[in-house]
């Protein structure tokens, strides 16, 4: 898979850009506040992020861009998952 890591795209920078405005966006559990982790939901610094994540979000998809979020522990703890996941994303 062709892709450019980190690229600036207007004012954001997602974290892989692949062919065809596909992006993949890697979530720190901390940052952005893997509910799975932190069942007492955010405190200040992950509410910061995560209404980044949100705007973001706004203007990938009014840009047309098909985005695949995956979360830190998924990577960590499901990579074979993780791989699929993005081979069936490539393809869409």
């Amino acid at each position: 898979i062709k892709f450019q890591y980190n690229p600036s795209v207007d004012k954001y920078f997602p974290d892989f850009l692949l062919e065809n405005n596909k992006i993949i966006e890697v979530q720190g559990d901390y940052f952005h506040c893997n509910q799975k982790k932190y069942l007492s939901g955010p405190n200040e610094q992950q509410i910061n992020f995560i209404i980044k994540d949100y705007y973001k979000k706004c203007f990938y998809e009014s840009n047309d861009f098909k985005t695949l979020y995956i979360w830190e522990s998924d990577i960590k703890n499901s990579t074979k998952e993780i791989e699929e996941k993005i081979c069936l994303f490539f393809r869409l």
